[in-house]
């Protein structure tokens, strides 16, 4: 009777790896076709930007990028230089734009190199911290958005602001965001604090329309802190 009981507990204690074994297989496999599934979307978005970008090209338009242009080449060719105009102190564009000058050259592709980096990163960012947020699903519908609101392509094939601003303010949000997650290391929290600190006063010195970030965290301070007080 005991050997029958041990083989009986044996044989079920096989049953049960067996099954384990062919839940975690099945759930491996259901991983591997979700991973699959977003690797091609996210390369299919990937694909309509750069579409959307060839087609949406600028390059110059002899507007205020003409003073983007001509601060840059004034650092790129006079280090250092306060330049003439409050265009030349916009120093997060003015002067990647006059490095990548000085050692590419004066072209028109150049010239809007920082603002094609400022789009790729926000919409780079945006998915990976929707994706961390809300599931990918909802990262790739946002990510679509980015891409197909019009002006947006076409503000990132020449020199401007906008873009690169927009890229700083968001990249701070997210990076607040993630600091009042529940749970969040002292160390690591204040770390990602000091990057939204950064990133906000770089879109500051962009242009001075940052500063609207300064009431929405001082709600967030106010109404529902998510963390210590003293951290913001």
């Amino acid at each position: 009777v005991r050997r029958r009981h041990v083989l009986s507990c044996v044989v079920s204690a096989i049953d049960a790896n067996t099954i384990l074994a062919t839940n975690v297989e099945s759930a491996l496999s259901v991983s591997k076709a979700i991973r699959s599934r977003e690797a091609m979307l996210a390369l299919a978005l990937a694909g309509l930007a750069l579409v959307l970008l060839q087609w949406r090209w600028v390059g110059y338009q002899g507007h205020d990028d003409a003073f983007y242009a001509g601060a840059a080449l004034d650092w790129a060719e006079h280090f250092p230089t306060l330049g003439h105009t409050h265009w030349a102190l916009r120093y997060p564009l003015v002067l990647p734009t006059a490095a990548l000058i000085r050692l590419f050259g004066f072209s028109v592709p150049i010239l809007a190199a920082v603002d094609l980096a400022a789009y790729a990163a926000f919409l780079a960012a945006g998915y990976a911290a929707a994706r961390h947020f809300f599931g990918w699903p909802a990262a790739a519908m946002l990510t679509a958005i980015g891409i197909l609101v019009p002006q947006f392509p076409v503000q990132a094939t020449y020199a401007n602001p906008d873009l690169l601003e927009m890229a700083l303010v968001m990249g701070s949000f997210w990076l607040v965001m993630l600091a009042r997650e529940p749970g969040r290391a002292g160390p690591q929290r204040g770390r990602l604090l000091l990057g939204a600190g950064a990133l906000a006063g770089l879109g500051f010195l962009t242009r001075e329309t940052t500063l609207l970030l300064a009431p929405l965290y001082g709600l967030m301070f106010q109404v529902r802190p998510a963390m210590p007080r003293w951290r913001y």
